[in-house]
């Protein structure tokens, strides 16, 4: 979704960087002229590395659109510690890190919009999404929060909810369930939901194509008065309204035999 995103912006006449750990795999958008730079959201350094750089070049930020992201599933039980930590760091901490580093530059010129890719899964537990649940509905939080208190400095705060999204992160997500499950009392359970992920996400499925999420990042960059969040993509609305309307134990029964 980021490299869409980026593709469509510049596309668009607009100046755009494009962070990531492996610039290799960005060779492609150097073509387009958007700049790559190096960037691990992990690292506080790298972070600051990467804003100051393009402060330097453009004297401004106007928009920081936050993607990265990963998901590891398992049972909070088996899950060690130290994963559960690099999923917050990942998924929530990176957020945190660079929204801090481009605020200042954002305030100083009373614009910008910060937009943070959510999830259905920042809404509705997913089975054996555990710590990924988690993180999401932090950036849930921590996005809602951002969103009032830069309001007055004419910065905006903007959730992306996706649903089912054609990409890697079912397959990635799936491995993950099944190297913490194999062996133990979840197995069972557990290998029929990792199935279920790679059902999903399959590359010759019907899960929504990443180039009409980017379409609708793209329009919350250039709209004057965005929504404060955008819930798109395959079956994202349907899970969250079940969600919102059945019992519980309804709810939780479904999850469990899909």
């Amino acid at each position: 979704m980021g490299k869409q995103v980026a593709i469509l912006l510049a596309k668009a006449g607009n100046t755009v960087y494009g962070g990531a750990r492996h610039l290799d795999k960005m060779k492609d958008l150097e073509k387009l002229g958007i700049h790559t730079v190096q960037l691990d959201v992990t690292d506080p350094t790298s972070c600051q590395v990467c804003v100051e750089q393009i402060l330097h070049d453009h004297g401004r930020i106007d928009v920081l659109i936050n993607c990265a992201g990963y998901g590891s599933f398992g049972p909070v039980e088996e899950v060690p510690i130290q994963e559960a930590k690099n999923q917050i760091n990942v998924n929530v901490l990176g957020i945190a890190r660079l929204s801090k580093l481009v605020i200042p530059s954002m305030r100083k010129h009373q614009f910008g919009k910060i937009i943070n890719l959510a999830s259905i899964a920042g809404k509705v537990p997913m089975h054996f999404g555990d710590w990924y649940n988690v993180s999401k509905y932090a950036v849930e939080a921590l996005s809602s929060d951002m969103r009032i208190e830069l309001s007055p400095f004419g910065i905006q705060v903007i959730i992306i909810e996706p649903g089912i999204i054609k990409t890697p992160w079912g397959k990635i997500a799936a491995n993950h369930l099944i190297k913490t499950v194999k062996g133990d009392v979840y197995e069972k359970p557990g290998m029929k939901m990792a199935h279920t992920l790679e059902h999903m996400y399959r590359p010759d499925g019907n899960a929504t194509a990443p180039i009409k999420i980017a379409r609708v990042i793209c329009d919350a960059t250039v709209t004057k008065k965005p929504k404060a969040r955008y819930l798109v993509g395959r079956y994202a609305k349907l899970i969250v309204f079940l969600h919102a309307i059945l019992p519980t134990s309804w709810f939780d029964h479904i999850m469990q035999r899909v």
